[in-house]
């Protein structure tokens, strides 16, 4: 590899540092809530934020090109039975005709869960909410905001 490869390929790398590690999702823990429908069975409505001029991709976007929103349980003992985002779609319109649906502003995601055993030691939910951010110019590396909430 020649210097100048090197060379742009360390300014890359650090170009984009800090691109791996900024959050443009956050999650209100406060405004969230769980709780118990039965002995076993858990629902929650887990509120989230995506900043101003970004917007992340649907859960079933359709397109190839893109990585979804996804959100799964890292809870041991907890299974999760059912997700829905609730969000305002926000529309991407391409010059060759394609259209993309997007999400961007206030996102609700409301699930539900079973507990897998009675262990009364674990009171906490744990998930990750994983997403691609795209603002007008470019879409960045996907991210992984991780979730906890008590029981």
């Amino acid at each position: 590899m020649s210097s100048v490869s090197i060379l742009w390929t360390l300014l890359w790398v650090f170009a984009t540092a800090g691109e791996q590690t900024t959050h443009f999702v956050s999650f209100d823990a406060e405004g969230s809530t769980v709780e118990w429908v039965s002995d076993t069975k858990g629902r929650a409505t887990l509120l989230f934020s995506v900043k101003d001029g970004y917007h992340i991709q649907v859960p079933n976007v359709g397109e190839s090109a893109v990585i979804p929103t996804k959100f799964q349980l890292s809870s041991p003992h907890l299974t999760l039975d059912h997700t829905e985002f609730d969000y305002v779609p926000y529309t991407i319109r391409f010059p060759d005709g394609t259209v993309l649906q997007t999400m961007d502003g206030n996102i609700t995601l409301s699930i539900s869960f079973t507990k897998k055993e009675k262990i009364e030691s674990q009171n906490t939910l744990e998930g990750i909410l994983a997403y691609q951010t795209c603002d007008s110019r470019k879409c960045y590396f996907p991210r992984e905001l991780v979730v906890k909430m008590d029981l």
